[in-house]
């Protein structure tokens, strides 16, 4: 998600900021990510570098039919 939004700031012909934070990307684009991808925020940084479980927040499924429907809307 983190590269999707930052793809849609370099379309623009802008550099993107060194945050990881989806919701920060997500203002600076100009779009309401769907609550399904904003919950994806601790995968960003926490789950590479701490002990987890980190659980889904939805089905794998899910989280890749918003993923794709967010994606058409970028390319």
């Amino acid at each position: 998600m983190e590269k999707l939004l930052k793809v849609r700031i370099v379309l623009r012909d802008e550099r993107p900021p060194f945050t990881h934070q989806l919701n920060i990307l997500a203002e600076l684009v100009g779009v309401d990510l769907d609550p399904v991808l904003l919950a994806l925020q601790p995968y960003a940084v926490e789950a590479r570098y701490e002990e987890g479980p980190f659980p889904l927040p939805v089905s794998r499924l899910e989280i890749l039919a918003v993923i794709d429907r967010f994606r058409d809307g970028v390319l």
